[in-house]
């Protein structure tokens, strides 16, 4: 029972609404094999993998140039169920077929064939569509050699662990190992995300925790939040005692450095929205569903040793709503990066072409 619930429970919030596979004229009705490929061509990756999907990134929805991505494929389609249960033959590719891209899978469900998986992709053009390959299908995979989708992160958090379970974490899916400890949570308080799941806050004593590190002098934050609140104070990410604070000032989106609040942006509350600082040494950037707020702050953050505080700030100013995909990036993201990224997470659908499947012959 509860594995059909936690099903149903990915299917509804795949980025807040499932995404289709593709369409086609098969006894299914879903996908028909449109390019029979012998399993030895030299874009097949390997006889072994008996299927796959083209995938082709759009490139209308690519902004500028924001260099290599880890772009997020969420698909839901019967033909995955061909994959084995445990998703270890699920591999991704560039465009020429064989180069195994790396990949992470956030969640895989058999029993419905939904996939969410973030992906590398070395290079994004706003000039041409960019084609990769999802390859499955295959009874006995190698061992992953996925690589590391994430290089330049300090840590990222997808909010897909039971918050109210024994271990008490949030695990930091960068190489770096930064888990987040839970405070105050529930099983309760994992619900339905804008990508899966997210962590939901009570406004209270929910609180998540880093033991101290070296924030360095050039970052991003990224997250996306849903406010069932715009009054008071409410902490997205706090260091070293508020002065690398982002969160809301009721109903305003605001970086605040110790001194001075940056920026008034207003929000909706119960909307998912995607926020971004991005601090270059000199200038913070600060960023509302992919756009940058006008005028940069001109500001002087040293790199500092300190705690992270997600969800509650030093003074308490707890968020009341639901928190995902919190990330902590090394350097301050370019406008292209973060507003391509956004493309990507809002409409991962629009943003991806998924192309009649194929298959080895």
């Amino acid at each position: 029972m509860l594995r059909r619930l936690w099903v149903l429970l990915l299917a509804a919030s795949a980025c807040g609404f499932e995404v289709p596979g593709p369409t086609g004229a098969g006894d299914d009705g879903h996908d028909v094999d449109a390019s029979p490929t012998g399993c030895t061509a030299a874009n097949w990756r390997d006889g072994s993998w008996a299927a796959r999907y083209p995938l082709t990134i759009q490139k209308a929805h690519v902004r500028g140039t924001p260099g290599d991505l880890a772009v997020l494929v969420a698909i839901t389609s019967a033909e995955l169920k061909q994959a084995t249960a445990s998703g270890d033959d699920v591999v991704f590719t560039a465009g020429d077929g064989t180069t195994v891209l790396p990949y992470e899978i956030e969640r895989f469900e058999l029993m419905t064939g939904a996939l969410l998986a973030w992906v590398r992709v070395p290079a994004l053009s706003n000039a041409a569509d960019t084609p990769l390959y999802l390859y499955f299908a295959n009874p006995t995979p190698p061992a992953p050699a996925n690589g590391d989708v994430w290089p330049d992160y300090l840590a990222v958090w997808h909010f897909r662990e039971d918050p109210g379970g024994a271990v008490g974490q949030a695990r930091d899916s960068s190489t770096h190992g930064r888990h987040l400890t839970v405070q105050n949570m529930t099983s309760a308080d994992r619900v339905p995300g804008k990508i899966g799941t997210a962590f939901a806050f009570d406004g209270i004593d929910n609180e998540l925790v880093l033991s101290p590190f070296v924030f360095p002098n050039r970052f991003t934050y990224e997250a996306w939040i849903r406010p069932a609140t715009l009054a008071s104070y409410h902490t997205v990410f706090d260091v070293a005692a508020n002065n690398r604070w982002l969160g809301l000032a009721n109903d305003k989106l605001e970086f605040y450095d110790g001194a001075d609040h940056v920026y008034d942006t207003p929000l909706t509350g119960n909307a998912w929205h995607a926020i971004a600082a991005a601090y270059d040494g000199t200038k913070v950037r600060v960023y509302l569903d992919g756009t940058e707020v006008p005028t940069a702050a001109t500001l002087t953050l040293a790199s500092v040793t300190s705690p992270l505080r997600i969800g509650f700030s030093a003074l308490g100013e707890h968020f009341l709503g639901s928190i995902d995909e919190a990330r902590l990036h090394s350097a301050a993201l370019s406008a292209d990066a973060i507003g391509t990224r956004y493309e990507n997470q809002s409409m991962p659908d629009r943003f991806i072409k998924v192309e009649p499947i194929e298959r080895c012959h």
